[in-house]
């Protein structure tokens, strides 16, 4: 029971860390050039800490459900169905933990298409520092 608390704590962690990425990321779009909040750091930090955190609720829950015995536990611990006798014990995931993935994913994804923005800004910089080494030397001349 602890954890599944473990794990809807974790994904509260995850949905806040994606507010966050999300909010710089808007902030960062429509302030200054020259005025960011934390810049793409900030959605590094935010977007890896918010995949991480999935991928261990992933693990942990697989964990608990596989290795446990708290779903058997669970049942009988109910007071209307006291006498309950568990046959064909069975655990499945369901959609909702599957879900998880695709989050992860685009978590991923936010982290890899910064990462490009960057580059493509670093190597456009580069190219306005020296406009010149493409000239013909005639013209370096004057």
């Amino acid at each position: 029971m602890i954890l599944h608390g473990l794990c809807v704590f974790l994904l509260a962690l995850c949905l806040l860390c994606s507010v966050l990425s999300i909010l710089i990321s808007f902030y960062n779009s429509v302030s200054n050039p020259y005025e960011t909040f934390m810049g793409p750091i900030g959605v590094y930090v935010c977007s890896s800490t918010s995949a991480c955190l999935s991928l261990l609720v992933l693990i942990i829950f697989v964990l608990n459900i596989t290795v446990t015995t708290m779903a058997e536990e669970l049942v009988p611990s109910i007071e209307t169905i006291a006498s309950v006798l568990l046959t064909n014990k069975t655990s499945q995931m369901q959609v909702g933990y599957f879900l998880v993935i695709p989050y992860m994913v685009l978590s991923l994804g936010a982290i890899l298409l910064i990462y490009l923005y960057e580059h493509t800004a670093y190597t456009h910089r580069r190219e306005q520092e020296r406009p010149t080494e493409d000239a013909p030397k005639e013209i370096m001349m004057y």
